[in-house]
């Protein structure tokens, strides 16, 4: 009899694990800490993980085993926390709530496309930017937010290869000049500073 994980019983369930494990461990630990952030506002997860006469024995021992750091994600504590939301939660909630890690998921995935056309180093400041902007705003804030760091992208490098402008002194090593509608209504002065000062342009004659 083959095994089944608890997350496997569902197609969409099973895939936003998959998709969650397959980054490097840096990013995974944001998007866990994200998928921390949405079980918690949107199912009260943590609400739910402090009943546990409601959970059931089976999910009470399959939490009490968790502390032995058997399972791969263990070792991580944002990761861990995150699949034992996702265990405790009503079948329909995991799903809807793979759904929306799978949402965070694509927006990330085509964050580090965009840099990988560029040639630029993923940064973690971004990441975390862009992770924030979807638990707290939605999808469609955090693919605004892309769009204009891919907006910011294009006009660096066109004015950067535009003939006319060889010969001006280069801009300043940073990858946009931040959106304060988009970015920095809500950031503290520190944050919009990493955030400009982030993903460092390579300066090529």
């Amino acid at each position: 009899m083959t095994y089944v994980r608890f997350y496997e019983k569902n197609p969409t369930v099973k895939q936003a694990v998959k998709n969650l494990l397959s980054f490097p461990a840096d990013i995974r630990s944001v998007l866990a800490k994200g998928m921390c952030a949405i079980a918690e506002s949107d199912f009260n997860a943590h609400v739910r993980m402090n009943d546990l006469k409601s959970l059931g024995k089976d999910t009470v021992l399959a939490l009490y085993k968790s502390q032995e750091k058997r399972r791969e994600y263990d070792t991580d504590p944002y990761l861990c926390k995150a699949m034992n939301y996702l265990l405790i939660l009503e079948p329909s909630d995991q799903f809807f709530l793979a759904m929306k890690v799978n949402d965070l998921i694509q927006v990330v995935q085509e964050f580090m496309g965009l840099c990988k056309a560029y040639a630029q180093t993923v940064q973690l400041a971004i990441v975390e930017r862009i992770t924030s902007i979807y638990v707290r705003c939605g999808l469609p804030e955090a693919q605004d937010l892309l769009e204009t760091i891919h907006t910011k992208f294009k006009h660096y490098f066109s004015k950067k290869e535009d003939p006319a402008t060889r010969s001006s002194p280069s801009p300043a090593p940073m990858a946009f000049q931040t959106e304060r509608r988009l970015m920095g209504k809500e950031m503290s002065q520190e944050s919009i500073a990493t955030l400009e000062s982030g993903m460092h342009l390579r300066n090529e004659a």
